[in-house]
């Protein structure tokens, strides 16, 4: 199994839609997944059995790097995917 190191943003990119007005993330390939898991949003690669939290994912898409802390969502509404809502903690 790959680990998230392995996932760079270029893949991301070519796999994922992700507009940070709105929030909207969504994937581009038949093998990405976005999907309601409990009360969060997350991302699932099945090429490389990976899951992870959308904001995290996020923050690789628009920094080009994964966080290395927690994220959070600043208005506690962690389906709220906006740019603006999500920060390191």
């Amino acid at each position: 199994m790959k680990s998230k190191h392995d996932l760079n943003t270029d893949y991301l990119r070519e796999v994922l839609s992700y507009d940070p007005v709105s929030g909207s993330l969504q994937g581009t390939a038949e093998d990405v997944k976005v999907v309601v898991q409990g009360e969060r949003l997350v991302v699932r690669l099945r090429r490389y059995k990976y899951v992870a939290m959308a904001e995290r994912v996020i923050h690789a898409l628009m920094t080009g790097r994964w966080p290395e802390g927690a994220m959070r969502h600043r208005n506690g509404d962690q389906m709220d995917l906006r740019w603006r809502n999500l920060a390191m903690t």
